[in-house]
């Protein structure tokens, strides 16, 4: 689909939490303890809230970490602009034991997700 410009994926409000399951390409894990940071461009419109749950190194948690909730929220305010959210880890392990054996998913909440790109990228120290 396209909206303001951009072609994009709607993720449809449901009646609690919806997810964008992404996989990383295999050539590309992360070395441990490094950073990483995962952008989202997302269309700004309506209410609700995204998070980053992601496959993480983290085994007391329950599922052995697989869905590691990052401390970051994003809040939806109904801009109707383009808006570019940043989630920094330094856990990430990416082996792909979320649903559909995804690495991680956007967790939204209240109306539809909209999402124009999602980036992984190394973080130098």
């Amino acid at each position: 689909m396209e909206r303001n410009g951009r072609r994009c994926w709607l993720v449809p409000k449901g009646n609690s939490t919806n997810y964008f399951n992404m996989q990383v390409n295999k050539a590309f894990r992360p070395e441990t303890g490094k950073p990483l940071q995962i952008d989202l461009a997302y269309l700004d419109l309506g209410s609700g809230a995204i998070a980053l749950d992601y496959d993480s190194t983290d085994t007391s948690l329950p599922d052995g970490g697989a869905y590691k909730r990052s401390p970051s929220i994003v809040h939806l305010m109904n801009t109707g602009q383009w808006k570019l959210a940043h989630f920094q880890i330094n856990d990430a392990r990416f082996a792909g034991r979320e649903k559909d054996e995804a690495d991680f998913r956007f967790a939204a909440t209240g109306d539809n997700l909209i999402v124009s790109g999602v980036q992984v990228q190394r973080m130098n120290r």
